[in-house]
């Protein structure tokens, strides 16, 4: 026995089976179908709809296969996908050097017959066969051999169809989520607008009607009308930079050092001569989205140092290096945060705190922008907090290729 050949872009097939997630699922009639027809045609016991991933053959559909899977040394798929544009035919497998001590020859099923035609994807990647079988030689038509190959590209075609209809789904439900976050957005942003709005409107009526208020001078009222106004100002930027990131381009990567990363993220955070920033890494370069990367460790060293409550604040920012994305970390020594926003703390507008350590109020859409930039770029980011001890947000991002 010979067992099959991976092809030279066996990674790159496997990736691609991957992405149409068809394995393991369920029964369709619309497979099961064209097997049944493909096992009239040619007058055969078993007929297949098989794909191969890295260790085993796997039966989308089938017809008289008890089993649902075997192993892909054993397969005589694997050997029809090592040409990908042509029908492999056996006659008698008893006198191919590939098949004849197969045990899938000597024992049942007795697989005597066999001829596969290869799945082939729109991007030209063999993701398995339509094949069939018998406990008997046999030889096929020309007829036959164009119905075989016809029903492949059936098979085909209802493979593609689904993954279209899963994208679709997928698309759909990602609509209705981003309609209703849209939704929840407006009214919170039109509630927090108009909060700072009515307090300029309430003091600037009082001083026009030459009012005065117990305890407060024109220069106390001024001063709240100017914090009102920085506060409008400050929640202006923030829901025009969340907006702004449905623009960030993915396709912006950079090959940096982590060490001239932490210099960048140096420049745009809060000076502060209590704050030491450690970077905790073995990875030499890193190719990636700087850009959204930069904004990500931004809005979470910020947040640290606005809200740490010890002398001096702490932050490690740690990074590892997996098989396509870099893992970083930022931890800080700062009050910890309370487990009831676990659900809350990356929705717009929630505010955890009434006011930071500089006695400013946020504006609860930091979190939500960072969860937002790391969607955008394919990752995401969780985080653990021990309340009076710290948090540590952990976040990946994409390799650029």
């Amino acid at each position: 026995m010979i067992a099959p050949q991976d092809p030279h872009n066996e990674k790159e097939r496997l990736k691609e089976l991957e992405s149409y997630m068809i394995m393991e699922t369920e029964i369709e009639e619309e497979f099961d179908n064209l097997t049944k027809l493909a096992s009239e045609i040619v007058g055969t016991k078993i007929s297949l709809v098989s794909l191969l991933d890295d260790k085993r053959q796997w039966f989308k559909s089938k017809v008289g296969m008890e089993t649902s899977e075997t192993p892909k040394e054993l397969s005589f798929c694997g050997h029809a996908i090592e040409r990908p544009n042509d029908i492999l035919i056996i006659p008698d497998t008893r006198e191919d050097k590939r098949f004849f001590d197969n045990p899938f020859v000597t024992s049942k099923p007795n697989i005597i017959f066999y001829a596969g035609v290869p799945l082939v994807s729109k991007n030209g990647f063999p993701l398995g066969t339509l094949c069939v079988l018998d406990d008997s030689p046999k030889e096929l038509t020309e007829q036959q051999i164009s119905a075989l190959k016809t029903l492949s590209s059936q098979v085909m075609k209802l493979i593609e169809l689904r993954k279209a209809n899963h994208e679709l789904k997928e698309k759909t439900t990602q609509l209705k989520r981003k309609n209703e976050e849209t939704e929840r957005f407006a009214y919170f942003a039109a509630h927090d607008l108009k909060t700072p709005l009515n307090n300029i409107k309430k003091i600037i009526d009082i001083l026009i009607r030459k009012e005065s208020i117990d305890g407060f001078s024109v220069n106390d009222l001024l001063n709240m009308v100017k914090e009102s106004s920085e506060r409008l100002t400050k929640l202006i930027d923030e829901i025009l930079e969340f907006s702004k990131v449905d623009k960030l381009s993915v396709a912006d990567k950079s090959k940096i050092l982590p060490d001239e990363l932490l210099a960048k993220l140096k420049t745009t955070i809060i000076p502060d001569t209590n704050c030491s920033i450690i970077l905790d890494t073995e990875v030499k370069s890193i190719t990636l989205n700087a850009t959204g990367t930069l904004l990500v460790l931004q809005n979470l060293v910020t947040n640290a140092i606005k809200y740490c409550d010890k002398p001096e604040t702490i932050i490690v920012i740690g990074l590892t290096e997996q098989d396509d994305v870099y893992e970083f970390y930022v931890k800080d020594n700062g009050p910890g945060i309370d487990p009831v926003y676990k659900d809350k703390i990356f929705k717009p507008f929630e505010v955890l705190a009434s006011e930071d350590s500089f006695g400013n109020r946020g504006t609860g859409l930091g979190l939500s922008i960072v969860e937002k930039i790391l969607e955008k770029m394919g990752g995401v980011i969780s985080f653990d907090s021990e309340m009076g001890i710290g948090t540590t947000f952990t976040f990946t991002v994409k390799k650029s290729e």
